[in-house]
């Protein structure tokens, strides 16, 4: 059976090392505190006291422009790649994104003109919306599109 010790054991286990050290022993290990705790202030002044790194400089207006309309133009890109394979309906969420994300460019300019169009085209019907716990069957003559939410809404035209 293995016994754990008593913390009296402990403390008598600690006072029988101490007194077998010898004379110089303890000497040298009471040099040694004073020598740790100069280590250890100074290692806590200059970790205080470094200084922080400049922070980058800002870019300039018409470099930020630039860079600004190269990612629109790499996005309008991607639009006119779904649209060239027929891919409305993942063309209009890219093109609602350049428009948001990128107004006054070049390519917000592009995608202003033809927008509508896919929009209309992406989602009138006849189509089957097939989610994981539903599907939505819209009419000819129906309209749907997702609100803000993400909720499915459908709009009837016609006579209903």
């Amino acid at each position: 059976m293995i016994r754990r010790p008593e913390p009296a054991d402990w403390q008598a286990d600690t006072m029988a090392i101490l007194r077998a050290m010898n004379t110089s022993g303890c000497r040298f290990a009471h040099r040694l505190l004073p020598v740790s705790v100069a280590i250890t202030a100074f290692m806590l002044m200059s970790a205080c006291s470094q200084q922080a790194p400049t922070p980058p400089a800002a870019p300039s207006a018409s470099a930020q422009a630039a860079a600004n309309d190269a990612a629109a133009a790499k996005e309008l890109k991607l639009y006119q790649d779904m649209l060239a394979q027929k891919a409305e309906s993942l063309a209009a969420p890219v093109g609602k994104d350049i428009l948001q994300k990128y107004p006054g460019t070049p390519a917000a300019a592009e995608v202003q003109k033809t927008l509508a169009q896919v929009e209309a085209t992406a989602k009138s019907g006849p189509l089957i919306i097939d989610e994981f716990d539903a599907t939505i069957v819209v009419p000819p003559d129906a309209k749907v599109w997702r609100d803000r939410t993400g909720n499915i809404v459908m709009e009837l035209g016609g006579g209903a």
